[in-house]
């Protein structure tokens, strides 16, 4: 466990944290609100963190940095390229289109491949997308010569 953000460069940054914090703290200060408390945090990079740990790289990530996740892919990139990661699932609203053109410009030349995450009652599939789909919140960066994997195929649509 470390107690920082990941960046693409090591420096420390302002995390606003809304007064009723439901989980909206933000490093992107045009998210918050006046009544917000303010933190510094220390920031590392992706790959400061990898040498720390005795596993290296991670295979599966999930980032959920309310708005902050092209900076966090950035910082994965050392990882990307060598095809350390599996799968990173993100969260990216309609409002955030130009992160979204971001983090593919990132993954796609690596060779991943970006899925809307699609939930419903009865399923949850996987929507290959090239931009964000109105009904979608979650997404999937998949390493491509996964994709034949059988419990992958399976899910998607």
């Amino acid at each position: 466990l470390h107690a920082v953000g990941v960046v693409p460069r090591q420096e420390m940054l302002e995390l606003a944290i809304p007064a009723d914090n439901k989980g909206r703290a933000s490093l992107v200060h045009d998210l918050g609100s006046e009544d917000c408390r303010k933190v510094m945090v220390p920031m590392r990079t992706a790959q400061q963190i990898a040498d720390d740990s005795v596993f290296g790289w991670p295979t599966l990530a999930k980032i959920d940095v309310e708005g902050f996740e092209p900076q966090v892919f950035q910082s994965l990139a050392p990882a990307l390229a060598e095809r350390a990661c599996e799968a990173i699932v993100f969260e990216n609203h309609l409002w955030q289109a130009e992160a979204f053109r971001q983090i593919l410009g990132i993954v796609q030349p690596h060779g991943y491949r970006v899925f809307a995450i699609r939930k419903s009652a009865f399923a949850t599939q996987l929507q290959a997308c090239d931009a964000i789909v109105p009904e979608a919140t979650d997404y999937a960066v998949i390493r491509g010569d996964l994709l034949d994997r059988r419990a992958v195929r399976r899910l998607l649509v």
